[in-house]
């Protein structure tokens, strides 16, 4: 596996990522900084109030598309799995069709969330 330092990319952002629900949360925020040790900068959203997810989205987008972006997000992207019991496994024990993996449990949000709007499901 190939290690990567700083140096390996020219944005770093770092997203306050808020488990609110709705279209615009004013506890989304964004923070971005060049390589070379600059301090990182709030970065103000478009329509100048507060961030929304797909707003987000978009700007990880076009940041990414002329630059190698390092990002990270203050959030729990995965539930916890169960390993209590060696008879028990995977995310949701109580669940018939439990995702056994990572790859699987985002499968089934994907699907189950397929229509919801702001990325919140």
């Amino acid at each position: 596996m190939a290690h990567l330092s700083s140096a390996d990319f020219d944005l770093f952002v770092g997203i306050d990522w808020s488990g609110a629900k709705g279209p615009h949360q004013p506890g989304l925020s964004v923070f971005a900084a060049g390589r070379g040790g600059h301090v990182p900068e709030r970065i103000s959203p478009p329509d100048g109030r507060y961030w929304s997810r797909p707003a987000i989205l978009d700007y990880l987008r076009l940041q990414a598309s002329d630059k190698r972006v390092l990002a990270g997000i203050d959030f729990a992207f995965a539930y916890p799995v169960t390993d209590g019991k060696a008879s028990i496994c995977g995310y949701f024990p109580d669940f018939e069709d439990s995702p056994d993996t990572a790859h699987d449990l985002w499968a089934l949000i994907e699907g189950v969330n397929a229509e919801q709007q702001n990325l919140y499901g």
